[in-house]
């Protein structure tokens, strides 16, 4: 299967844009849109992220500038290419769930297991297509929130150039996600200055690890591989795929230097090239498993795995289950 990516596009916003309209946030000065929503960029119309109800809502509660969703989602989702208006964290709860990510014509597929995180900046339009059943928690934090914080940890906040990402693997942000979902759930007892801690700490957070106010002087902003570098680099990972696929080989495609296409890689994927080329021997392995037809070491063999205990090992990791294990419950 043909896997494209470009996971990481800088959606730049200033202090002097106008907050998006209608936002996903419960209280303020406006009236509350009691969802998680997307909209359309060129009309402006809006429509629920997510069509089924949530499990919870923090909506109606005494919080502003955030609303949190829980969701127990089951069967196909897609999102064709809408944004938030505003800042998006996801938490992924129970089973891994896999799904079909992208933006800016790229797309590639992503396992995002329990405790991993996703984060999209507001008015970035993306692409999410599933069938997996999974349960996750949402965060929806209003742009304006963020710029308030961003005048503390930010040297320039009257330019802000986001980065979407994921999977992430960041207990701070998972935390900070759980204690705010687990006051609400409890009633909102820990009282307001506990959930105003916790949105300061989210925004700053996301600012601090999200945002890049000093790029390096040889790159412009938002740069990364060209679209015929980054195709040629992919396309050689599919074929290679069941021998060795080395830094020297990638950065040959690109024409690029070992350094400066690790560099630009991953400004343009998200992840390093060794880390990508593991994210696309396990989903070929995922795959091979769910076609049921080649033994385990067959399938360490095809897709480039030193031997079977080092696919069990790394799939495990990946997955939270063993290659047999997967096939036998066909998930």
């Amino acid at each position: 299967m043909e896997l494209r990516t470009s996971e990481l596009l800088r959606a730049e916003t200033s202090a002097s844009e106008t907050e998006p309209s209608p936002a996903p946030v419960a209280g303020g000065a406006g009236p509350a849109v009691q969802r998680h929503v997307l909209i359309e960029m060129a009309t402006g119309r809006s429509r629920p992220a997510i069509a089924a109800p949530p499990t919870f809502s923090s909506a109606g509660g005494p919080w502003t500038d955030i609303l949190i969703e829980q969701h127990c989602a089951g069967g196909f989702y897609e999102n064709p290419g809408l944004a938030n208006p505003s800042h998006l964290v996801a938490v992924i709860q129970g089973r891994p769930i896999s799904i079909e990510w992208g933006l800016a014509g790229f797309s590639r597929h992503v396992l995002l297991r329990p405790g991993q995180a996703v984060f999209i900046p507001a008015m970035l339009p993306h692409f999410v297509r599933t069938q997996d059943v999974g349960q996750f928690v949402a965060v929806a934090i209003s742009p304006r929130a963020v710029r308030r914080v961003a005048h503390e940890v930010v040297s320039d906040p009257g330019r802000i150039e986001w980065e979407a990402a994921l999977p992430l693997d960041d207990p701070l942000l998972s935390s900070i996600v759980s204690s705010l979902f687990d006051d609400a759930v409890g009633g909102y007892r820990a009282g307001a200055g506990y959930a105003a801690a916790l949105i300061h700490a989210l925004s700053a957070h996301l600012l601090s690890r999200f945002t890049v106010n000093s790029p390096s002087p040889d790159l412009k902003p938002g740069t990364g591989l060209a679209r015929a570098q980054l195709r040629r680099a992919l396309d050689y990972i599919q074929v290679n795929l069941a021998g060795e696929v080395s830094l020297d080989d990638l950065a040959r495609e690109a024409g690029l230097s070992r350094f400066h296409f690790a560099r630009m890689f991953k400004r343009s994927t998200g992840v390093s090239p060794h880390q990508y080329v593991l994210q696309c021997r396990l989903e070929r392995a995922r795959e091979l498993l769910l076609a049921g037809n080649e033994t385990i070491a067959e399938i360490a063999a095809q897709t480039g795995f030193y031997d079977q205990s080092h696919l069990v090992a790394q799939f495990k990791r990946a997955f939270g289950t063993t290659p047999r294990g997967f096939r036998r419950h066909g998930a």
